[in-house]
């Protein structure tokens, strides 16, 4: 199953719409495969239902609003904890998959002189 982000092709909120570009974008330049569940096509309410009842509602929202990301039927986060973990460099962590590359460390090559 892999990599799920749950999104709305049709939403008139423009910062889901950067949002949901922006994860997809990210995840595609990292060349990971992942499933696009757009939860407005039609006949996709068992869809919705499930990211409804999976995913996580922000304080003030009546709904779990797209996007929301699963590895498999395993919640990962939102929009907010992927922009965290791609900033942090936990972006494999965050999604449940292994690190394809070392972890960054911002001290390595570099000499204090103590």
């Amino acid at each position: 199953m892999g990599i799920r982000v749950f999104i709305s092709g049709n939403s008139g909120n423009k910062e889901i719409v950067t949002h949901q570009a922006r994860i997809l974008m990210i995840l595609d330049g990292l060349g990971m495969e992942v499933e696009v569940v757009d939860i407005t096509a039609p006949g996709m309410k068992e869809a919705t239902d499930f990211m409804r009842s999976n995913g996580k509602k922000k304080e003030g929202e009546r709904n779990v609003l797209p996007p929301q990301i699963f590895n498999g039927d395993k919640y990962c986060g939102d929009y907010e904890d992927f922009d965290v973990a791609n900033e942090d460099d936990e972006l494999e962590e965050f999604l449940g998959i292994p690190r394809k590359s070392p972890k960054f460390d911002p001290n390595a090559g570099t000499n204090t002189g103590r």
